[in-house]
């Protein structure tokens, strides 16, 4: 099942133009994302919020760990559309630059440590974005 169909376009001299090209590219990674998706087994647990899946599918695609997601509004954990992933340094910058390359709505990337039980956890990266949950 093909869940995305683009095709090129092409300038008069028959050289592809690159951002149609970029964005025909990106479109057959997200399609191959979703059908891969849909034919894996593959459960999360909580199954993931709809408003959140697509950043959470994508993230995971290019090997960042994401560990707990959620589509933010009301009677969500989180007030705006959130994910956490573990990592070193540099893993934030990774999922920011994939993020981009998607066209995710990305609002902030924090690296961040928190107090739990008088004891401070961390680090751990935390990617929000501008869109709300599922309509």
């Amino acid at each position: 099942m093909m869940l995305i169909n683009m095709s090129t376009r092409m300038k008069s001299d028959g050289r592809k133009d690159a951002e149609a090209l970029a964005i025909y590219e990106a479109a057959e990674m997200l399609s191959k994302i979703l059908n891969d998706r849909a034919n894996t087994t593959k459960e999360y647990s909580p199954p993931l919020d709809l408003g959140i899946e697509r950043e959470v599918l994508i993230l995971n695609e290019h090997g960042i760990e994401t560990y707990e997601s959620c589509e933010g509004g009301e009677g969500h954990a989180c007030l705006e559309p959130t994910i956490l992933f573990h990592g070193e340094r540099s893993e934030g910058f990774k999922a920011l630059a994939i993020a981009i390359a998607y066209g995710l709505p990305v609002d902030a990337l924090r690296r961040e440590w928190i107090m739990q039980d008088h004891e401070l956890i961390g680090p751990r990266w935390v990617m929000t974005f501008y869109h709300t949950k599922a309509e």
